[in-house]
């Protein structure tokens, strides 16, 4: 499982990387400071699973996942994210799969990311992980 966590915030990665370190040992876990490293770490290597931060400097979460959404549509996006106002918030509804509140215990990831597997699995097939990535909602796993 390759996941790619976006957070112009150092803390919040260190945190994240500390709790999933143990997580999975098959788990190649990557970390962007803003969302154009991440869509340029994406482009070089494609990832499973995205979770970003919505309030960045420069392009917001929001405009992360809908980019993320066009250009690489299999790819799982959660937003992760403290301080959302409604119209923020409301943007993002259509692409990202789901939303986490800040703070989130590390079990809490380690379980969201464990049932994105899941999921991945089930969907085997690249045309069946596109259409599951065009969805506004991931199904229950």
């Amino acid at each position: 499982m390759n996941v790619l966590f976006v957070d112009d915030e150092p803390a919040v990665l260190e945190g994240i990387e500390r709790a999933l370190y143990d997580a999975a040992p098959d788990w190649d876990l990557r970390f962007a400071a803003s969302a154009e490293e991440g869509l340029r770490l994406l482009s070089e290597r494609a990832a499973d699973v995205v979770i970003s931060d919505m309030r960045m400097p420069g392009k917001d979460g929001a405009a992360l996942m809908h980019e993320i959404h066009a250009r690489f549509p299999d790819v799982i996006r959660i937003v992760l994210s403290g301080q959302t106002d409604e119209a923020t918030a409301m943007r993002v509804v259509p692409v990202a799969h789901q939303f986490l509140s800040k703070p989130c215990s590390g079990d809490a990831l380690r379980d969201v990311i464990t049932r994105a597997a899941r999921l991945r699995q089930t969907f085997a097939s690249p045309r069946c992980r596109a259409a599951v990535g065009r969805l506004g909602a991931l199904p229950a796993v």
